[in-house]
């Protein structure tokens, strides 16, 4: 409930509250937390293995038009407090993401695309430790089989992309275990959310 509160001022600020009735019938998608998984990865040559984590707390919506199947007025946010890691990489990745100082992360797109075969590139700006920058992900849309969700039902869009730590200024402070050295450059996102149409 805490990380639910903590969500709803930083939601309410990128237009990602629950949607109306008015909202629906021009085709806006919402993912309520539940309905959301986020996810990154970064691999570590010093311990050979892969440093990720994931986070708990974050919610979505866009606009789709199955007729021209263009999907638009992209939202993500994340709660970066909501980070979940097994040790020792939860304490490397809260310095990394800075969760503390930078609580929110979004990705917010404004550019229509096409996704005629369920697929297809978006462009928009990634908000990451208090940096703004451009960045694109794949996506994939497709209908996700459920019952009694409203009369829009539900889509699933997953997002994935990569993004440079040095862009981002994403440093961790070296350790005798674990220098920083060893933290490869490259942070892999998947950002996915189960979206309802009321």
């Amino acid at each position: 409930m805490r990380n639910r509160l903590v969500l709803l001022p930083f939601l309410a600020v990128l237009g990602l509250m629950p949607v109306t009735a008015t909202m629906a019938a021009a085709g806006k998608y919402y993912a309520p937390p539940q309905q959301c998984k986020t996810s990154f990865l970064v691999s570590d040559s010093a311990s050979k293995q892969l440093f990720s984590g994931a986070f708990q707390e974050a919610t979505g919506s866009f606009h789709y038009d199955e007729g021209s199947y263009a999907l638009s007025r992209l939202r993500f946010a994340i709660d970066a407090r909501s980070l979940q890691a097994s040790p020792p990489s939860l304490i490397r990745s809260a310095e990394m993401f800075a969760i503390t100082q930078h609580p929110e992360i979004s990705f917010i797109s404004d550019v229509p695309v096409t996704l005629k075969d369920g697929a297809g590139a978006i462009k928009g700006t990634l908000t990451l430790r208090g940096k703004s920058q451009a960045a694109t992900f794949d996506a994939t849309l497709a209908k996700a089989e459920t019952r009694g969700t409203g009369a829009g039902g539900q889509l699933r869009l997953t997002l994935s992309g990569k993004v440079k730590r040095e862009a981002y200024g994403m440093t961790v402070d070296p350790t005798p275990e674990q220098p920083e050295t060893g933290l490869g450059d490259t942070v892999s996102l998947t950002l996915e959310m189960q979206a309802i149409a009321p």
